[in-house]
């Protein structure tokens, strides 16, 4: 790993593997068919000057969130970002990842962050909101328990994962229909809930 500030590389460190990691490399080699000695990119984390400096002064709420397919290799981007006091919302972090599996998010999140942000900017984060990928928001909170920089974080799910597709699944199909096979609502189903939520 390896960090680039101004066309500068930082000194090149090595990641610790343990076995378990080792295997799911293994696992990942023999998945996509490489010859042994083919060198593998497990995954590209970057963040420019702008980014970190973004995450510095904003660091309290992480918005995480994996977009699948992006590259011709049809990888996944894991894409973190933070919002200022006025709403407006920066990039934090790219990362082309291998796979969704929960090795891939253990490793970006108690390796790469903490390498590209430091410890003092990754102490600072109180919550980060994911949808509900298990190997994602799951890997976060295992490094509140075993990272130090970490400890005072919460993970929460984000309010279409958790407020939109609940309601959805458990009170939208209650609501009053214009008959009784019909999909479409009643005029009072559709009127539901305008007053709560007319600000």
């Amino acid at each position: 790993m390896i960090y680039t500030n101004r066309g500068r590389p930082s000194n090149l460190q090595k990641l610790k593997c343990p076995a378990i990691l080792e295997a799911e490399i293994a696992e990942l080699r023999n998945d996509l068919r490489l010859k042994d000695g083919t060198k593998l990119l497990l995954l590209v984390s970057m963040a420019t000057d702008s980014m970190i400096r973004q995450v510095s002064m904003h660091p309290e709420v992480w918005f995480c969130d994996v977009t699948a397919g992006t590259n011709l290799q049809k990888r996944d981007l894991f894409v973190m970002a933070v919002r200022n006091p006025t709403g407006k919302t920066f990039p934090g972090n790219l990362t082309i990842i291998p796979s969704g599996k929960r090795w891939v998010f253990v490793t970006l999140f108690q390796v790469a962050f903490l390498f590209l942000y430091g410890a003092v900017t990754c102490s600072r984060n109180r919550i980060n909101l994911h949808d509900e990928d298990h190997a994602e928001y799951g890997s976060f909170e295992n490094a509140i328990q075993t990272v130090p920089e970490f400890k005072s974080s919460k993970t929460k799910l984000c309010v279409f994962h958790g407020v939109w597709q609940p309601f959805k699944e458990l009170v939208f199909k209650f609501l009053p229909r214009k008959s009784g096979n019909s999909k479409e609502l009643s005029a009072l189903g559709k009127q539901w809930g305008e007053n709560e939520f007319n600000y």
